[in-house]
């Protein structure tokens, strides 16, 4: 579960327990300041893939870039729920404020903050009002699901770390399902979360499977989420393009991939993932 702990420590390691403490040390963040941030945490994610799965390499530029998305979210929104309810634990009923970096808070209850008014100065206002509730609905999303569907679970760092592995080959299977570890690495994880669970429910073997099926419908469910995303940006990058660039499109053009080879891919109708937030 190595890769897992070393997610892990991206989000516990860089917090100061005086952080954790005072919400006065969070800084309300801007889009167009994440934005900057963004490329910084797909290549931290970037060097994690390429640690512990080192054929990556080898397939095409195209390909390396849609396991990337694909894992990136799913590792930031762990990240950013974890980060969350270590930050605001008196957040017990509803989540209105989100960690989305170390130090940097969005606050659900004044999305317009977060937008920034230099991001929507090209649009009318009714364009404007819109944006806004676009990305309100992102935060009622990711807000939401970390409530009822994260916290609950009060995640230990060793489940994280499965939860985080088990997501990587995931991915790579969706992507690159010609790679031969997949079921070998997958099933050790697999295995190794069973372990976790019984050290931490002892012999009860009801309790175990019943947490396991919570875990794996919470890893589920994060895939669900991300295809919702999906269609929310679509909608957002055909009505009301960004007033820059998609990471992503960036990435195509990065000395990590431009020289790939960019073979077309089939990917499952329904599973094009490309978020945004």
């Amino acid at each position: 579960m190595e890769v897992g702990y070393k997610a892990l420590s991206s989000v516990l390691g860089k917090w100061d327990p005086k952080l954790l403490e005072s919400h006065s040390h969070v800084y309300h963040i801007k889009m167009q300041e994440y934005m900057k941030i963004r490329r910084g945490e797909a290549m931290l994610v970037l060097s994690l893939i390429r640690e512990h799965f080192p054929e990556f390499d080898k397939l095409s530029g195209q390909t390396q870039i849609m396991i990337l998305k694909n894992f990136a979210f799913r590792v930031l929104f762990m990240q950013r729920a974890e980060m969350t309810i270590k930050t605001f634990p008196d957040q017990t009923k509803e989540i209105k404020q989100m960690i989305i970096h170390p130090g940097c808070v969005v606050d659900g209850r004044r999305i317009e903050l977060f937008v920034g008014e230099e991001t929507i100065q090209c649009f009318d206002d009714q364009k404007r009002k819109e944006f806004i509730k676009h990305f309100y609905s992102i935060f009622e999303k990711h807000a939401k699901m970390t409530m009822e569907q994260y916290r609950p679970l009060e995640i230990s760092p060793p489940e994280f770390a499965a939860m985080i592995g088990i997501q990587l080959w995931n991915c790579v299977e969706r992507y690159a399902p010609q790679i031969d570890l997949i079921s070998e690495k997958r099933n050790q994880l697999y295995s190794e979360l069973l372990s976790v669970l019984a050290q931490r429910l002892g012999s009860d073997s009801a309790a175990i499977g019943v947490r396991y099926g919570r875990i794996m419908g919470l890893i589920q469910n994060i895939t669900i989420h991300l295809h919702d995303l999906e269609e929310i940006n679509t909608l957002l990058k055909i009505f009301m393009p960004m007033p820059f660039s998609d990471i992503w499109d960036e990435l195509k053009n990065d000395k990590h991939f431009k020289n790939k080879e960019m073979l077309p891919i089939e990917v499952e109708k329904g599973n094009e993932f490309f978020p945004n937030f």
